[in-house]
């Protein structure tokens, strides 16, 4: 079973039923995002405006988002939906700095943590006021230094 369009899911070839980013029900809306491997920036967009919280995790979590589509779900209401897009693997360097701001402890950590964090995105956290999320770029700056890090000004 795969599901290849908005329009409708298919099953050997024959629709069984249709998929509508409208529809009533939050699980067919989910559906719509998560089981559509072709949805478009725009579809992705539109389903970050949705009221249920799982329509915008399948959007943020979707494999053809874009940077637009990350930047919109770093400015969602729910912070989860933020978290999401920062443990990406494929996030831009823009994209981690505006994570890296985040105003939750968890959306921050997860940006530092994400394997695509580079030294400028982890040298931006080593400054955060949060001890947690000085202590992860710490651990992860020591990793690509290969030396421990340290700076007089913002003490771990």
């Amino acid at each position: 079973m795969s599901y290849q369009s908005v329009e409708g899911l298919y099953v050997a070839g024959q629709v069984v039923e249709v998929m509508d980013l409208h529809d009533p029900t939050w699980r067919e809306r989910f559906i719509a995002i998560a089981w559509n491997n072709d949805a478009t920036e725009n579809e992705l967009l539109a389903a970050l405006d949705d009221p249920n919280v799982c329509v915008r995790h399948a959007a943020a979590m979707h494999g053809n988002a874009t940077e637009r589509v990350w930047l919109k779900a770093l400015s969602d209401p729910e912070w989860t939906v933020r978290e999401t897009v920062a443990k990406r693997p494929d996030l831009t360097e823009a994209v981690m700095l505006v994570a890296i701001h985040d105003p939750n402890v968890s959306v921050r950590i997860a940006a530092v943590k994400n394997p695509q964090a580079s030294k400028h995105v982890l040298s931006e956290a080593w400054e955060d006021d949060n001890l947690d999320v000085r202590c992860a770029a710490r651990d992860r700056l020591r990793i690509f230094n290969r030396v421990g890090f340290c700076s007089p000004h913002r003490p771990v």
